[in-house]
């Protein structure tokens, strides 16, 4: 973490009102992106990030402690939950058949991709692909962390994520074969 942020950090606690804006302002890119990864409804990104930074202000003086970790991950955490939150409040995670045939797919198909490409892959995904996908590839989450936070089985995590997989993978087949890109 940076000395500026240190600094910021500390006024916010104090209610600073320009230290909130410039937090707030250093750290909006960061949030929009997870924010636009995640929610289903893009119609509702201003809206739920503007309440993932208030959440921030209101909880940084009591839950924020810079000696368990740094504060980039816990403002993604902030944003991932308050994402899935109104997901949830929108529509319900739609239980897998576990038993369906799964078709194998490689990984590596998607790191050539850059960030806006995987993001408008993204934006497209089925919804009930895309939130285990980011919280796995993306945000690192293991099986059984998602699983407890989607209130979802460890088996429907796995089976979400190869389909995620799979959906991409086919996507972007599908595109390089348009294109005629080798």
């Amino acid at each position: 973490m940076t000395e500026k942020t240190q600094i910021l950090i500390t006024k916010c606690k104090d209610n600073d009102r320009r230290a909130q804006y410039e937090l707030f302002d250093l750290y909006l890119p960061y949030v929009n992106v997870i924010v636009r990864r995640y929610l289903f409804d893009q119609s509702n990104v201003k809206d739920i990030v503007q309440e993932i930074f208030i959440t921030v202000f209101k909880s940084i003086k009591t839950s924020y402690d810079p000696s368990k970790g740094a504060f980039k991950p816990w403002l993604r955490i902030i944003s991932i939950n308050r994402c899935i939150k109104q997901n949830k409040n929108n529509k319900t995670f739609e239980n897998l058949d576990i038993n369906e045939h799964e078709i194998g797919v490689e990984p590596a198909v998607f790191s050539s991709l850059n960030q806006e490409e995987l993001l408008k892959y993204l934006q497209n995904m089925p919804e009930n692909y895309k939130v285990v996908f980011n919280m796995s590839v993306i945000d690192n989450y293991s099986h059984s962390e998602i699983a407890a936070i989607l209130g979802i089985s460890e088996m429907a995590s796995r089976k979400k994520l190869s389909r995620a997989r799979n959906w991409l993978n086919q996507r972007i087949q599908t595109s390089k074969s348009f294109f005629n890109i080798s």
